[in-house]
């Protein structure tokens, strides 16, 4: 259920996206507000499936204090995405002011195609992490938590490294066609990254 609602939205968005620019020619402002709808319909049907599993939610267990500890707690995890955000642009910005626009481009597309592969394992880890949760100071459920997770993580990494590694050529040509044929090394060389991507997340 949580796959599915991760999936909907983003094959509407991408269907979007597709008629808005090449139909349409809309611009950026048009692009935001189809990304933000599509959100909008993720919490749609993330509710919708827990009113049909029957869980219960309610505001009325809000309160300030709580909401204070849990910023306190949540801050490094903030931190954490900011830091990787600023990893995410770093190396494109080094690469533009290095070498040049063109090479920034070539490695971009690889490094775009990569990154994409963390939706094989991401949307595991939102039940896993639930589920860790119930956990509290259980070492031993903790460790058998982790060992199968890893399995199945590196298993999905592995797959998805074979396919992108052998396929790179063909994937990048439909996608961007052969203009961008020189993104094909720089996205054989990241593929070795997967599993550590796939460890990392987890």
């Amino acid at each position: 259920s949580q796959f599915i609602a991760f999936l909907i939205p983003r094959i509407l968005i991408v269907a979007a996206f597709a008629v808005c620019i090449y139909v349409f020619s809309l611009g950026m402002n048009s692009l935001i507000s189809i990304m933000l709808s599509g959100f909008a319909l993720n919490l749609l049907i993330v509710l919708f499936y827990l009113k049909r599993s029957g869980i219960k939610y309610s505001v009325r267990y809000f309160s300030f204090p709580k909401i204070r500890v849990i910023l306190s707690a949540s801050i490094p995890l903030g931190l954490t995405v900011i830091f990787n955000l600023l990893y995410d642009k770093l190396d494109v910005l080094l690469i533009s002011k290095m070498i040049g626009f063109t090479e920034t481009a070539y490695y971009n597309v690889g490094y775009g195609l990569y990154k994409s592969t963390a939706i094989a394992f991401s949307f595991l880890l939102v039940s896993a992490f639930t589920e860790v949760s119930a956990f509290k100071k259980d070492k031993t459920a903790l460790r058998r938590f982790l060992s199968e997770y890893s399995v199945l993580i590196l298993s999905i990494c592995f797959a998805a490294a074979v396919l992108l590694f052998f396929l790179s050529g063909f994937i990048i040509n439909s996608l961007y066609t052969a203009k961008f044929r020189s993104s094909v090394i720089v996205l054989q060389v990241l593929v070795v990254g997967i599993a550590a991507m796939g460890m990392n997340n987890l």
